[in-house]
């Protein structure tokens, strides 16, 4: 795949008049090629619509950041292929309607020390094969839930908490926590039938028997995904 293509494709939607903030230029998108390395942005863009995810994705992202200034960048805590997909995600989420509060995103921006936040949306964007996702951080009485979702065509719902990298007993127990409390509640009128704590493959495997067993003894279901790095 043409580079140089890939980068005057996301310039025409931004003429097209693509939904993105007038003030972050084509040659800050266009950066992020830099930044990332070719190689790992030609192998995130597959299609027509992974350019408008990027784009869509690089202004929810960026907001008036520099790319070089993002802190997860600075840090060196997230590889070219793990940014790439992240800001791809990001994009996906916004083309959907899903609520990205601006909280979540100023702390996206300014967080370092490991790229959870972009698992949280990896996790959010895959969801949208088969359900709605309504919200990344989605606020419900006193707790904070990572992925807010409902099956398509109905009030049901679920809730998860997203954990990447490796096992941390207490992200564990505040996970289960938070999602022993929605079980069974309604959230904007839908209701939640399933919580879940969706964790990296490293996370999953590192999790004692004993704490597995905690999860299943409150009906808390376990996914896993592959870890964002």
């Amino acid at each position: 795949m043409n580079l140089k293509l890939i980068k005057i494709g996301i310039c025409i939607l931004f003429l097209l008049g693509i939904n993105v903030n007038a003030s972050t230029t084509y040659e800050e998108k266009s950066s992020i090629a830099r930044i990332i390395g070719d190689e790992a942005f030609e192998r995130s863009i597959k299609t027509a619509h992974d350019n408008i995810y990027m784009a869509k994705g690089a202004d929810k992202v960026l907001g008036d950041t520099n790319i070089d200034d993002l802190a997860i960048v600075k840090a060196k805590a997230i590889s070219q292929d793990g940014l790439v997909e992240g800001i791809k995600d990001v994009g996906r989420l916004d083309d959907a309607g899903v609520q990205l509060k601006q909280s979540w995103l100023k702390t996206l921006r300014n967080y370092g020390n490991n790229p959870g936040y972009f698992a949280e949306a990896k996790v959010a964007a895959s969801r949208l094969d088969d359900m709605n996702v309504i919200a990344v951080s989605k606020s419900f009485d006193n707790y904070e839930y990572d992925v807010f979702s409902k099956f398509k065509d109905t009030n049901k719902g679920i809730v998860e908490e997203v954990k990447n990298g490796a096992f941390s007993v207490n992200e564990f127990e505040d996970a289960i926590e938070k999602l022993k409390y929605a079980k069974g509640k309604s959230i904007d009128g839908i209701e939640i039938i399933d919580v879940r704590l969706t964790v990296s493959d490293r996370f999953f495997n590192e999790i004692p028997d004993n704490y597995k067993k905690i999860a299943a003894e409150n009906k808390i279901s376990i996914i896993t995904f592959k870890e964002v790095t």
